[in-house]
């Protein structure tokens, strides 16, 4: 799946296409669920579906973009929901406790058998606590 111009780029720093990123985030899904390999059969297809856009995270200095929000949560004025997997490496629940706490009012859920795709690794309970947060 490289893009033709001779390279198959590793990681997403060097990749520069959608079709590039589509091929590194493919490889690195596994990293992304509680225990992928336990499970493989049940999320190849999610794997082999999964695609992703290229977009350019340098502003045009070429220094990264970033973007921290976290001073206007105490702002929210809406029902907050904050959604966790106990072994999700990128957005944890040390990222999830901190929105929590600043965003007054909020709920958090921590599903305790999920990495970043609670939707998909456990997706009744995932149903019944979004089910519950929206009745509410």
């Amino acid at each position: 799946m490289c893009s033709g111009r001779g390279r198959c780029p590793q990681s997403l720093p060097a990749a520069a296409t959608d079709r590039e990123v589509t091929q590194v985030v493919r490889g690195v899904i596994p990293a992304y669920f509680a225990d992928f390999w336990g499970r493989e059969e049940e999320f190849t297809a999610f794997r082999s579906a999964a695609a992703a856009a290229y977009v350019r995270a340098e502003d045009d200095h070429g220094a990264p973009d970033t973007v921290d929000d976290r001073g206007r949560l105490g702002g929210l004025k809406v029902p907050a929901l904050v959604l966790v997997g106990r072994h999700d490496f990128i957005c944890g629940v040390r990222w999830a406790e901190e929105l929590h706490a600043l965003i007054a009012g909020s709920e958090l859920v921590v599903f305790e058998d999920s990495g970043h795709f609670a939707h998909i690794e456990e997706p009744e309970r995932f149903a019944e606590v979004t089910g519950w947060f929206v009745a509410a």
